[in-house]
């Protein structure tokens, strides 16, 4: 979604972000909860933002019917894990990259929540993990998949 479209009414203070590496996306999340919140590339030039399912409080969202998936075979489970409803992968990516163009042309890049409007950098400094946390993480998501 775009990211003129997310806003915080409370806990604005507890915004955080992090980095599994130095060059990597920035993932947003709650500080106190721990809760995620969405990913964002380092810079606003594409205003999008990845919307976690778990932050979203789907009866009040608006939101409409999956309209199609991607990145299937990263999936666990791999492609055949995915339901066949939506779009086709490229169809869909094609049309997220239109919209991605729209929000930048009507300057969206310009009123997010996460990034600073003046210089388009991030409201927080992101932690970049080391790479032992990077390798423990690795292990609890594995865990917590299998």
């Amino acid at each position: 979604m775009s990211q003129a479209h997310i806003g915080f009414t409370a806990g604005v203070d507890k915004i955080a972000a992090m980095r599994l590496s130095a060059k990597g996306m920035i993932r947003w999340y709650a500080s106190c909860c721990r809760t995620p919140i969405g990913n964002t590339l380092v810079t606003t030039a594409m205003p999008f933002v990845g919307v976690i399912k778990a932050f979203i409080d789907a009866p009040s969202t608006g939101l409409g019917p999956i309209r199609g998936r991607g990145f299937a075979k990263s999936a666990k489970g791999g492609r055949a894990a995915v339901p066949k409803d939506g779009l086709p992968e490229l169809v869909m990516i094609a049309r997220v990259l239109a919209k991605v163009l729209r929000w930048r042309l009507r300057g969206d890049h310009r009123r997010s929540a996460l990034f600073d409007a003046a210089t388009g950098q991030p409201r927080v400094v992101a932690r970049v993990l080391e790479s032992a946390e990077r390798e423990d993480l690795r292990r609890r998501c594995a865990a917590w998949r299998s």
